[in-house]
């Protein structure tokens, strides 16, 4: 019985172009099956990758890719991919740092061993670096040869790169939400919104509402916002502004720019006028210029439709979760970055900070990189709704659970709402005290009266717009403010509870006042038993609302001991009757 082996490394050809961003999201899933790539890794492959690869060493916005090798699906061991370097982790080995900068060579290693008449061929990820280290890696999980075009195609983006180049890419703003980044480019994004608005010559007042709403969120200085004001004298296009701003920015950065203004511009223009975003020429231009697809239009689409639920009365806290679930899992699938939907916040009103706290209650913390902004109502949602108590669900409160975090995510939208209303509010201040400044010194004989009138005028103008859009504002946060109190109230309220808890002298009023608000009809139950309900009825205003809301409390309707009233109440009937 005889034995040999024969060694062959397979030259790497035609090596991917573009940006180490770029080779990653566009080649890296041909590298394996279980290969996770921004924005679409999950929370316990990017925490366990880093832990067992790195030791912690890094960020979670700093993983481009992670191939898990682990068997359930921890990813403690693994292959992580950075903008610099690639981690190999495997079973029981320490795990290697591979710095782009340092490969020499990558490629697939071919080894033929003959065993009498039968051979084995065995293939490998081949790596040498410049310092002289080289190893085989025999990773069953990986496919060699595209790992190894990958990682070759990477240590040549990076090595042709001068260092002045290099010294560039890392000056450049990082994947943060739109509020957290520098004024300049904050004011460009409202700038292509208002670029889209002057589409048809001028600027209405339910654009100038979302305009005050967009710069709520994005927290611009009062000197700006009253400069922006006039801005539609400008004749720059969107295109032309984001273009402005692109260089500025990395390239996960640029996407998510690129798509968050394309979302955001197709909700706006929907929000205030009847054309189609296809009717657009702002929105055309702007499609074509960066080669949105009608695939990734139809997921901004989907995603505003996901974010309007919050203001379907018929959606609990579980269908915001579905809905949003369905919008992120199709994101990855036409090249959409999840971050890029809420990167300016969320359409329905949120802030980034407010978004992500929203979302990190319904379980999504960790998918944008943002999980350090889950402060706030995030923080009372996750730790305060977390579990649910058994003598909630008996004595009814669990339909109300199903819409806490609902409940706290409009509050959350009606302070943005009335942050808005107050920034209105301080400019028709500030135009009308410029108007009464001017038409102070006003001088008929000036030889400046043309354009002193026609400022005059202006600033009129945009005071009327602002006052509109003030009174709509107001009906928005008296709406939401009215949909999240009722949140708090049950749809089907227990008459017969309500009987037992109102029975003392000092209470029955409150019964009465409680159930004009309530219809009585009849429904069959799932068995096909015809019941007596009484459902709240659709009318019933905020201030009602709260009125319903504090007598049920004042009566500790949802408590264990009202139940327990209600069942001793009907014992006793059924013993005496």
């Amino acid at each position: 019985m005889s034995s040999s082996s024969q060694n062959s490394l397979v030259a790497i050809n035609d090596l991917y172009e573009g940006s180490v961003y770029e080779i990653i999201t566009t080649h890296g899933s041909k590298a394996a099956n279980k290969a996770f790539i921004v924005p679409s890794i999950p929370d316990k492959k990017i925490n366990g990758a880093i832990k067992g690869a790195t030791n912690n060493a890094i960020d979670a916005e700093d993983v481009y890719m992670v191939i898990d090798l682990t068997v359930f699906g921890s990813a403690t061991d693994c292959l992580l991919f950075t903008k610099d370097c690639c981690y190999i982790k495997e079973l029981l080995v320490d795990p290697i740092k591979l710095p782009y900068a340092q490969i020499k060579d990558a490629s697939e290693k071919i080894v033929e061993e003959r065993d009498d008449d039968k051979v084995k061929t065995k293939t490998f990820l081949h790596i040498e670096l410049k310092n002289g280290y080289s190893h085989d890696f025999n990773i069953y999980d990986i496919n060699p040869k595209h790992t190894a075009k990958l990682l070759a195609s990477l240590a040549n983006c990076v090595q042709n790169t001068s260092k002045e180049s290099l010294q560039e890419s890392e000056n450049l703003i990082k994947r943060i939400p739109l509020e957290e980044m520098p004024e300049d480019i904050r004011i460009t994004y409202v700038k292509a919104i208002i670029a889209l608005f002057m589409d048809d010559g001028e600027i209405s007042s339910a654009e100038f509402g979302e305009i005050y709403a967009l710069i709520a969120r994005l927290n611009l200085s009062a000197e700006v916002r009253q400069q922006l004001i006039f801005f539609n004298d400008s004749k720059e296009s969107a295109v032309e502004l984001i273009k402005g701003v692109l260089p500025k920015l990395d390239d996960a950065a640029k996407q998510e720019i690129i798509h968050s203004l394309g979302k955001d511009m197709i909700y706006v223009l929907g929000k205030t006028s009847d054309i189609s975003y296809q009717d657009s020429p702002t929105i055309s231009e702007y499609v074509k210029a960066f080669g949105i697809t009608q695939e990734q239009i139809q997921l901004y689409l989907d995603a505003i439709a996901s974010d309007e639920k919050l203001f379907d009365d018929n959606v609990d806290d579980v269908g915001l979760e579905n809905g949003m679930r369905a919008v992120l899992s199709g994101a990855a699938g036409v090249g959409v970055p999840i971050a890029a939907l809420y990167f300016s916040g969320s359409v329905v009103g949120l802030s980034a900070a407010g978004i992500s706290s929203g979302l990190a209650a319904l379980g999504f913390g960790g998918l944008f990189g943002l999980s350090g902004m889950v402060t706030g109502i995030g923080a009372l949602l996750v730790i305060g709704y977390g579990a649910k108590k058994g003598v909630d669900i008996l004595s009814g409160k669990s339909d109300i659970e199903k819409r806490k975090k609902k409940e706290l995510m409009l509050h959350a939208v009606c302070n943005q709402l009335n942050k808005t209303i107050n920034l209105v509010i301080e400019d028709i201040r500030f135009f009308s005290d410029q108007y009464q400044d001017i038409m102070a010194r006003y001088d008929s004989q000036s030889a400046e009266l043309e354009q002193t009138m026609e400022r005059l005028k202006n600033i009129m103008t945009r005071i009327n717009y602002m006052s509109n859009s003030g009174s709509r504002l107001v009906d928005r946060a008296d709406d939401v403010n009215r949909l999240a109190v009722k949140q708090a109230i049950p749809r089907f309220l227990d008459e017969d509870r309500l009987s037992v808890l109102t029975q003392d002298a000092t209470k029955k009023k409150l019964y009465g006042l409680i159930i004009q608000f309530y219809e009585k009809s009849e429904q069959a139950d799932s068995d096909g038993e015809i019941k007596t309900v009484y459902k709240l009825k659709d009318d019933v205003s905020s201030d009602e609302l709260e009125m319903i809301k504090k007598g049920l409390e004042s009566l500790e309707y949802f408590s264990a001991s009202s139940m327990a009233m209600q069942g001793f109440s009907k014992l006793k009937k059924s013993l005496f009757s």
